[in-house]
């Protein structure tokens, strides 16, 4: 299912809906995409071209959007997540932030990969 169609049928379930778009560097998703997942070059390429897109197009439809780039959440998750909260009209929870303190899900190439959490 494409982006744009999840926007629409997100948009009918919730009223005034907030949209929040993490996008990681695109160097990174064709490097994880060609590694984990077998994909050649220019698939990684096209797949994350499209993906873009598709986000892309949402964003321009709506006011109600937030971007965060996955390198900043990493590195400064303390005001990323402090954006986050204020977007969403919500208290501050430390939790979200230590917990990107201290886990790792996806590594990176800077180093990142080393913290707790992270399984080789």
């Amino acid at each position: 299912m494409n982006s744009l169609l999840h926007y629409h049928i997100n948009s009918k379930i919730f009223s005034n809906p907030k949209f929040i778009f993490i996008f990681r560097n695109g160097i990174d998703v064709v490097e994880s995409r060609i590694k984990y997942m077998g994909e050649s070059f220019i698939e990684s390429c096209q797949m994350y071209a499209e993906t873009v897109s598709g986000h892309l197009d949402i964003i321009s439809q709506t006011s109600d959007n937030l971007i965060v780039f996955k390198e900043k959440l990493i590195s400064c998750p303390q005001s990323v997540f402090t954006q986050i909260y204020e977007f969403l009209g919500i208290q501050f929870c430390q939790a979200s932030v230590d917990y990107v303190k201290n886990v790792i899900i996806h590594p990176t190439r800077n180093g990142q990969q080393n913290k707790k959490g992270y399984l080789k």
